[in-house]
């Protein structure tokens, strides 16, 4: 599900991220949504991820934070994100009745 992406309009681009060749490994971080999933962007490979959680003025879900991309000795890369207590950035969540869990 892609919500409003700015690149729905050219198809071409997400084309050019998705891996051709062997070995080659792209990373697509998307934002101006605010949530940190990798279920509400376009697919592109293993590496794909909306970048906007922390709230502050508004959340678009529950996965607040951000995403750690580290390469390894092999040149792997590996991402993941880093949550955090969406009630301390998300304002409308205190009257929802949502009880956090952490994972």
């Amino acid at each position: 599900m892609c919500i409003q992406d700015y690149f729905t309009s050219v198809p071409e681009f997400l084309d050019q991220l998705r891996p051709g060749k062997p070995g080659r490994t792209v990373a697509y971080f998307s934002g101006h949504r605010h949530n940190t999933d990798q279920t509400s962007t376009f697919k592109t490979g293993p590496h794909d991820w909306l970048v906007g959680g922390g709230g502050g003025w508004s959340c678009d879900g529950l996965e607040q934070g951000f995403v750690v991309a580290t390469i390894d000795e092999n040149f792997q890369l590996k991402t993941h994100p880093v949550l955090m207590n969406p009630f301390t950035c998300c304002p409308d969540l205190v009257n929802s009745g949502y009880v956090y869990k952490q994972k």
